[in-house]
């Protein structure tokens, strides 16, 4: 999550010079419209939320311009509850539920480090299911952008299995390492 001056710097970087990231010791820069004011940006056919749990709402709400009849939603949010909140500003045939497994970081305004793909992105709407009305649209846009998307027979289930052992891993660590110690480690 990006402070306010972060966020400016990313945007700048990104609008000067491109989105880096690197993948398996590759760099590729991707072109693209970097914008803290959605209105600038205009309807989109899909609004991906990859905030925070706890910024969901505030995005939501500031997203109205990125909407219009037909666009669609996938949200990434850890936890079980984000579904439910993007279906109830845009229609559950129009939610898509995403499990992300991959591990990045930004390295410099305007570029992630090494992205690891431990498993990719499960992708199916509100029943679970990888094909229907908002999932099947969203899992072919994904797939030309090259994303991995592992065959899952139920999204649910990968949401709940990530939040459970994320939390007991989490929880774990917790209990017996400060946070600040366990994110000075080189293991982290």
């Amino acid at each position: 999550v990006l402070d306010p001056w972060h966020l400016v710097a990313e945007i700048e970087a990104i609008r000067a010079q491109g989105l880096g990231v690197t993948e398996d010791g590759v760099r590729r820069v991707f072109r693209l419209p970097a914008s803290d004011d959605p209105a600038e940006i205009g309807a989109a056919d899909l609004v991906i939320y990859g905030v925070k749990a706890h910024q969901l709402d505030g995005a939501l709400a500031a997203s109205g311009p990125l909407r219009r009849e037909g666009t669609l939603a996938l949200t990434t949010q850890n936890g079980v509850d984000a579904p439910e909140r993007v279906a109830a500003v845009f229609g559950a045939d129009r939610t898509c539920i995403g499990v992300a497994r991959v591990s990045a970081e930004i390295v410099a305004p305007g570029e992630i480090g090494e992205v690891v793909v431990v498993r990719g992105l499960s992708v199916g709407g509100m029943d679970g299911a990888a094909e229907g009305p908002a999932a099947t649209p969203v899992r072919a846009a994904l797939a030309r952008a090259g994303v991995p998307m592992p065959e899952t027979p139920d999204v649910r289930g990968d949401m709940w299995r990530k939040m459970i052992l994320w939390n007991a891993a989490s929880a774990a660590v917790a209990a017996r390492l400060p946070a600040s110690r366990a994110r000075a480690a080189p293991e982290y």
